[in-house]
């Protein structure tokens, strides 16, 4: 008999199963931690180097002008950089320097400097090619007329692609421009050899500048800084001359050079506003910048101190709350602290080996920090005109998003505008604003642009705004706005963190206004409604008896403070150095007279600075900027730190947002120096700020709104140029100007524009002046001469309610 035996337990078949199972279940594990882990490794990249070429122009001899090249269209109106002088033949001579690239055809566009009219284009011929460089001298058209400005744009095409360049000209008319530009060369000249005294007569020094101070040398400072002694220079580039302004008046022109100092370089502009006067000239203006171009070894350390050069602009920095870590601006770059490690980054610049290669070091860009945390992770946009990289010859906003513990800044988006940097940097700093979930909003020519930076999309959230018409908070979350440019009923509240909406409502019989914030802190007025004043005639006033300051919490509005004067009123607000300053009037009879003012100080008090910006003396330099960090232990001492720089993740050069609004307001531009210092839809602002800073006003069609250079005494102005008041004001060709002065609108007298001025509800015309009267046109036909005395008195106690016609502008 033979038996069987069965084996008990698992079978082999079922176990192998079990196995394959419980290995599928492991790698499953594994692919899921992956999955859940991973993080594509960031493309590093390197900016690449300029590589597009430049034109030169040779005016009376002398080098003048870098144009730069764009690779798209402009909006030309607001192309005024530089200005040429044309002799009378209108040769205008052009050195191309190529940089490699080939020259295929060139040709002009002359057009009016508001665009409107095309005068002239044809190609240029002729272009002689030689090594690294080409030249050309065409003759512009026959129809560029002397004393007139005019818009050339070059046209290039090049093997690499083609190019625009911009710049405008003139034929001058009783200028002695090229007496000017040989004065600014030969004063430029003295202060680099032993001549500089003979510059002494030119000069209006005050007691109060600091004469160790080399980097704002101005026409107040002493002979000594002028002329460099106490500070060493050891050599220096061949100027370039670049022309801003010619008039009948007066000639502005900047010069441009590099000073070396052993082995640091620095970069300098000079500044000239000059008057000829025959047997002698005079110098109205001179402003002289020195700015340290810096290098790993141009910044040191001693303990707590950085010492970062000379600087004439502030470095603007941010630190984290603790003050170990900052991040400030210097020579067109950025930079990180790290006082714990030790470490000085540089996050960001153009600049290459080369530190005085002409395009990499453009200035014509800024760069704004917008958060920074505790470890040194920050955002940060670099705006304006773009050196180098993918976006070389671009105008517009590149949006970084920069990680400390990586080293690694990350291009987000590339926002492509057609305004220049001057326009940027004057327009979009009320709000630059990013959420951490990937949306950034940006104030553009009153216009909130919200861009989803995954999506490369972007949205109006609101247009057209006047200045008067929004405030915006210190960190750019919050903006409050009302719907029309006047007292409203309502005030609106945005909270761009989730774009929550939270409404201000005025009770019946008021209206409210909205004013300012300090740091979060809205701060609003409100009208009654039967104290409101204005007319076709009369002055506007908008009377707030009471200011409310109110703070904004998970959507719900908490009062923080009421501000309410028994028979006073508030009729303006500002804020200044966080705090509030109020302009206050007084009701007497109808009218309202301005009184005291006041100031709200902020509860908070001033923010802490834990970084705080200073300066100190030092041999051979002058003095540098310096950034004092928050203290060491009484045991510690930093004498030394280490130099890096920062690795960048670009975007494709295809991966950007064309930025435009769809309504244009009218705006108006204040022009000091090579920049502009205001932006905005308030004329009277604009023209306050240009008299106060020796600048001038135009408006977004190019026109010359105002300068303060006035003609002598010239004849009075023609009673037929004189457009109806009532038809310019029905028609909104009225441009108001309340609260200038007398001396001011006779400025627009002077380039025989006449201006009206309303006592009550009576409208006369201020045709012409003296040195010490003004001439009176009144509606009835009569004619009035008025001491300049008088008539100030006068037209000031009817609260300076003066206004010109836009069509005698023109």
């Amino acid at each position: 008999m033979q038996l069987t035996f069965r084996t008990t337990g698992v079978p082999k078949v079922v176990k192998r199963r079990i196995l394959i199972l419980v290995l599928i279940f492991f790698l499953a594990l594994v692919i899921f931690y992956l999955t859940l882990n991973y993080r594509k490794s960031p493309e590093i990249s390197k900016m690449s180097g300029p590589t597009m070429p430049t034109i030169s122009v040779m005016t009376y001899g002398q080098k003048q002008l870098c144009l730069r090249a764009y690779k798209e269209e402009m909006d030309a109106a607001y192309m005024r950089d530089s200005l040429v002088p044309l002799e009378q033949s209108r040769r205008l001579p052009l050195t191309i320097a190529t940089y490699g690239n080939r020259v295929q055809s060139l040709s002009y566009e002359v057009r009016s400097v508001d665009t409107s009219r095309k005068i002239a284009e044809d190609k240029i011929e002729g272009i002689k090619e030689e090594k690294g460089s080409a030249t050309v001298t065409p003759s512009l058209t026959n129809l560029i007329d002397p004393g007139q400005q005019y818009l050339l744009v070059l046209k290039m095409k090049t093997n690499r692609g083609k190019l625009n360049f911009y710049t405008r000209v003139i034929i001058p008319k009783d200028a002695h421009a090229k007496e000017c530009l040989a004065f600014a060369r030969e004063f430029h000249d003295k202060t680099l050899n032993n001549r500089y005294t003979d510059l002494g007569n030119y000069l209006e020094p005050k007691t109060d500048t600091s004469s160790d101070d080399y980097s704002r040398v101005t026409i107040n400072s002493t002979l000594n800084q002028v002329g460099f002694q106490g500070f060493e220079v050891d050599s220096s580039t061949e100027p370039l001359m670049e022309v801003k302004d010619i008039t009948s008046s007066y000639t502005s022109v900047n010069l441009y050079y590099n000073l070396k100092q052993k082995n640091t370089v620095y970069q300098v502009v000079e500044t000239f506003k000059i008057r000829y006067g025959g047997s002698r000239m005079f110098l109205l203006n001179y402003v002289r910048t020195m700015d340290l171009i810096p290098s790993t070894k141009d910044i040191t350390v001693t303990d707590n101190v950085l010492k970062v050069g000379v600087n004439s602009k502030s470095l603007s920095p941010l630190s984290n709350e603790t003050g170990s870590v900052v991040a400030f601006t210097m020579g067109g770059s950025l930079y990180e602290y790290n006082q714990t490690r030790q470490i000085l980054t540089c996050v960001f610049s153009f600049l290459g080996d080369d530190l005085t290669e002409v395009r990499a070091g453009n200035p014509y860009h800024g760069i704004r920090i917008l958060n920074i945390d505790e470890s040194g992770t920050m955002d940060f946009v670099v705006y304006g005109y773009m050196n180098t990289g993918d976006h070389e010859g671009k105008c517009g906003v590149d949006l970084y998003h920069y990680d400390s513990s990586t080293n690694l800044a990350t291009e987000e988006a590339f926002l492509n505008t057609t305004q220049p940097y001057q326009i940027l940097d004057a327009s979009f700093q009320d709000l630059m604003y990013r959420t951490a979930g990937g949306h950034f909003y940006l104030m553009l020519d009153g216009t909130l642009l919200s861009l989803n930076l995954d999506s490369d999309s972007s949205t109006e959230l609101m247009k057209s705004l006047a200045d008067s018409q929004y405030a915006v908070s210190a960190s750019g979350r919050y903006i409050a706005w009302t719907d029309e440019d006047a007292p409203s009923s309502v005030i609106h509240v945005l909270d761009l963190n989730d774009e929550s909406q939270m409404d201000i409502r005025a009770k019946k019989g008021e209206k409210l206004r909205a004013l300012a914030f300090l740091k979060e802190d809205f701060c609003y007025g409100t009208i009654k409604e039967k104290d409101l004043t204005g007319g076709e005639d009369r002055s506007t006033v908008n009377p707030m008896y009471r200011l409310d300051i109110v703070s904004f919490d998970n959507a719900r509005i908490k009062n923080v403070k009421v501000y309410q004067k028994k028979g006073l009123y508030i009729s303006d607000v500002t804020e200044s150095n966080n705090a509030l300053e109020l302009t206050r009037v007084r009701r007497t009879g109808g009218t309202y007279k301005q009184t005291t003012g006041d100031t709200i100080l902020n509860a908070a008090g001033a923010t802490n600075q834990t970084v705080t910006e200073g300066s100190a003396s030092v041999p051979g330099k002058g003095r540098i900027t310096t950034l004092t960090m928050q203290p060491l232990t009484e045991d510690q001492t930093i004498s030394s730190l280490s130099f890096r720089d920062g690795q960048l993740s670009l975007l494709d050069e295809s991966d950007s947002i064309d930025v435009t609004v769809s309504e244009v307001r009218a705006a108006y531009f204040t022009y000091v120096e090579d920049r502009v210092e205001y932006s905005g839809t308030d004329p009277v602002n604009a023209i306050q700020i240009a008299d106060e800073q020796e600048g001038m006003v135009v408006d977004n069609r190019q026109r010359d709104i105002w300068r303060k250079e006035k003609e002598l005494y010239g004849a009075d102005i023609p009673v037929t140029q004189i457009t109806g008041y009532s038809w310019a004001k029905n028609n909104g060709k009225l441009l108001q100007l309340q609260g200038l002065t007398l001396e001011q609108v006779l400025s627009f007298v002077s380039a025989r524009v006449p201006v009206y001025v309303t006592e009550g509800k009576t409208t006369s015309v201020i045709i012409g002046y003296g040195p010490d009267y003004v001439k009176i046109y009144h509606q009835g036909g009569s004619y009035e001469s008025m001491s300049r005395k008088e008539a100030e008195k006068k037209f000031k106690s009817s609260g300076n309610v003066y206004a010109i016609a836009l069509e005698d502008m023109e």
